[in-house]
């Protein structure tokens, strides 16, 4: 599917439905948006980066769930910006690790996502492995 607005690859329904770019603030293609530079998608340091705490659900050790995140996303994937349309945007790799946490995962499949780095998979083991011990 093609953006009617673009002329882009285009997975956002709701774009193609009021003939209005759904989502101009993480739209790259957006003329009314310009795109970011460098030093606005500069990622944090891991001190800056906020780490969501952990809680066990059922015997999975997960990050906590904020549940705005969650409803919000719910509600963007109802209009086509779901995970899936959220993996093949360009954002950077601690934003997606940010993601991950704010809605929930697992600290185990953490791990397992190919965007997390090291320092921030010692950061979240670290937590962990504290949290088990307590």
């Amino acid at each position: 599917m093609r953006c009617l607005l673009h002329d882009e690859p285009c997975s956002l329904q709701l774009c193609h439905e009021t003939g209005e770019c759904a989502f101009p603030t993480v739209c790259y293609l957006s003329a009314s948006q310009p795109n970011p530079t460098p030093q606005e998608l500069t990622a944090p340091t891991l001190e800056q980066f906020p780490m969501q705490p952990l809680v066990m659900a059922g015997n999975v050790l997960r990050f906590k769930e904020n549940r705005i995140v969650s409803a919000l996303l719910d509600v963007a994937g109802e209009h086509g910006l779901d995970l899936n349309a959220i993996a093949c945007m360009d954002f950077e790799p601690w934003e997606r690790q940010q993601l991950s946490q704010l809605i929930g995962y697992s600290v185990s499949g953490y791990g397992e996502l190919s965007y997390v780095d090291d320092e921030a998979l010692a950061k979240a083991d670290k937590a962990a492995e504290k949290f088990i011990h307590e």
